[in-house]
């Protein structure tokens, strides 16, 4: 179950990346995700940590349709490392 949840949120972390609208965007929407992981670790039960993910799905829609420059292997090495401490948040917040 964990890793489904995991593969979720490192999914929805890259394509808030993936539909930025250039390089410095995918830097920026990696701060919001990484800032929305502090949030997420800060919680301290299930109903805030999917506050949080609410909060997620909305930076998602929001970058929708913009003009996207695909993700450096840096910026996707980032995303994968945010989504992995989104992971362990969440389940510790389920477990709360």
């Amino acid at each position: 179950m964990a890793y489904v949840h995991f593969v979720q949120r490192a999914l929805l972390i890259a394509i808030a990346v993936s539909l930025s609208g250039c390089a410095d965007d995918n830097d920026k929407a990696l701060d919001e995700a990484s800032a929305l992981g502090d949030k997420l670790c800060a919680c301290q039960d299930q109903a805030c940590a999917e506050k949080v993910k609410a909060e997620l799905d909305a930076m998602k829609a929001r970058r929708e349709g913009a003009e996207h420059e695909p993700p450096s292997g840096k910026q996707t090495a980032r995303a994968v490392k945010i989504a992995i401490r989104w992971d362990n948040c969440m389940e510790k917040a389920s477990r709360r």
